[in-house]
């Protein structure tokens, strides 16, 4: 990976890890026009379509819709509800993380090549977490939070811990979390594939940690009631492809 990328990929690991803590402020903005608005979006990312309520995106240039690469989200657990009336504070409040998840939705920037094979999911995840440990981590790895092993990130890492473990499916689960002296509210930050076009990167609190489970799947559920289902007709053109 060439130094550029690197950087490239390391500043996005960076804007992503502080989603939630930006969401406070300029979600505030971008919501003061509105409380509680189900007004539905239609966007379209690399071919999928999805139909969000505004209460659910915190970036207004998000509103007008149309063809997008990706969009910023965000939900209150623990029903995964959009801000409202009765729950903008928790959304708007200062303090960071609260119980507020957010969450990029965004179409993937590497095709997938039949050479990936069916496991390309847990492949790249795998050739992610390999680059994570060789650039920004100090150590061994010791044992960590709800039976995760841990690293210890280096200075230069916008996080100071990386967590992670194998699922019982064998495939790789790794999140970002900052340090508990990294701040009076720190978060944590892992990532998802919803198919061979389209990721997920969430944010949430680090005292949530102990319901990753919950919330990887509460999120993965929330994106797809957004879906708008289409059926393909060239469904069986990549056999090799899987949806985890």
């Amino acid at each position: 990976m060439s130094l550029k990328m690197k950087l490239r990929v390391h500043l996005f690991l960076v804007l992503l890890v502080g989603l939630v803590a930006l969401t406070s402020y300029h979600g505030a903005l971008a919501n003061s026009l509105y409380v509680n608005s189900q007004e539905i979006v239609n966007i379209k990312i690399d071919g999928s379509s999805f139909a969000i309520p505004k209460g659910y995106m915190w970036y207004e240039g998000a509103w007008k819709g149309g063809k997008m690469s990706g969009v910023n989200l965000w939900a209150l657990m623990p029903d995964m509800q959009p801000r409202t009336e009765s729950n903008k504070g928790e959304f708007d409040g200062p303090g960071g993380f609260r119980g507020v998840v957010g969450v990029l939705l965004h179409q993937l920037y590497k095709p997938v090549s039949h050479e990936e094979g069916a496991a390309w999911q847990d492949k790249r995840k795998r050739q992610s977490f390999d680059w994570v440990v060789k650039e920004f981590t100090q150590g061994p790895p010791i044992d960590g939070p709800y039976g995760f092993k841990m690293y210890k990130g280096t200075k230069s890492a916008a996080w100071g811990e990386l967590l992670f473990r194998t699922l019982p499916d064998g495939s790789l689960h790794f999140i970002e979390c900052h340090a508990d002296s990294q701040g009076p509210s720190p978060g944590c930050s892992a990532e998802t594939y919803l198919s061979d076009k389209l990721f997920v990167r969430y944010t949430f609190g680090k005292p949530y940690l102990k319901d990753w489970q919950v919330i990887d799947q509460k999120v993965r559920q929330l994106i797809h009631s957004f879906e708008i289902k289409q059926s393909s007709k060239k469904q069986g053109d990549k056999p090799w492809l899987h949806k985890r």
